[in-house]
């Protein structure tokens, strides 16, 4: 029926984002050649808020408070990006929220951070400092009255100490692959099957999912992919791995 066929493309194309959508909606195969990150699949990665959410009551229930680690890349025309997140008793790293905006004041990003935190954190959580763009610790102007202060210690006098992250890019990308990966070994947070990555991202942060599905490493001189990644829309790239700074590998 004509309808069902309506329902079935409208069913399609809420199932499929970035990549996905470029590859199985639109056939765009060769979108994938030259991507940091072919690891990705949003249908892999991506877990809905409510399954997120349940998973937390579920583990706080069986007496596990987890890990939580943040991380932050500064941008006044570019973009601003925060991410929160929680690791599991198997060591899996879950992206519950964030945010990704351009001129962003500081003030209301302050805010923003306390106001996601509120809805994450349980009142007696404790927290390590937040890993950021190591450049934020140099003397800058910025969005604030305070000309010449560092964007760091702005953070810490608004009660969100922060400290470097990883920004060397050959281990950094090789990490964030490595989280991406499916171990075979490893249960599923969610469904509990075997078969699970060692990185999942809240889907309504949609963001995420374009940005890693358009991030490419550059082309030489002679068309042949070199190991450098475009620098161009990378902010919650950059900030994922500045996230997995101190995780194991």
């Amino acid at each position: 029926h004509e309808a069902d066929g309506g329902d079935f493309i409208q069913t399609q194309e809420s199932m499929y984002q970035g990549q996905q959508r470029e590859r199985f909606l639109l056939g765009h195969w060769a979108s994938y050649e030259g991507l940091v990150y072919p690891q990705y699949d949003s249908a892999i990665h991506g877990l809905s808020r409510r399954d997120i959410t349940e998973y937390l009551d579920e583990l706080r229930a069986n007496g596990y408070e987890p890990s939580w680690i943040e991380a932050y890349d500064f941008g006044q025309a570019s973009p601003s990006c925060y991410e929160l997140a929680f690791t599991t008793p198997q060591g899996q790293v879950i992206i519950a929220d964030g945010f990704y905006k351009k001129e962003f004041a500081l003030d209301e990003q302050f805010a923003e951070i306390a106001r996601i935190r509120g809805q994450w954190l349980g009142p007696m959580t404790e927290i390590e400092p937040m890993f950021a763009d190591p450049s934020i610790f140099s003397r800058r102007a910025a969005t604030r009255k305070l000309v010449g202060q560092s964007i760091a210690s702005m953070f810490t006098e608004a009660g969100i100490p922060v400290q470097r992250g990883n920004n060397e890019i050959a281990n950094g990308i090789t990490k964030v692959q490595q989280y991406l990966a499916v171990n075979r070994r490893l249960a599923h947070p969610i469904n509990k099957t075997l078969g699970s990555p060692r990185l999942f991202v809240n889907r309504e942060l949609t963001w995420f999912d374009d940005e890693i599905t358009s991030y490419y490493w550059k082309t030489g001189s002679n068309d042949q992919r070199i190991d450098v990644p475009v620098d161009y829309n990378d902010h919650a790239m950059d900030t994922t791995k500045y996230l997995l700074s101190k995780q194991p590998d």
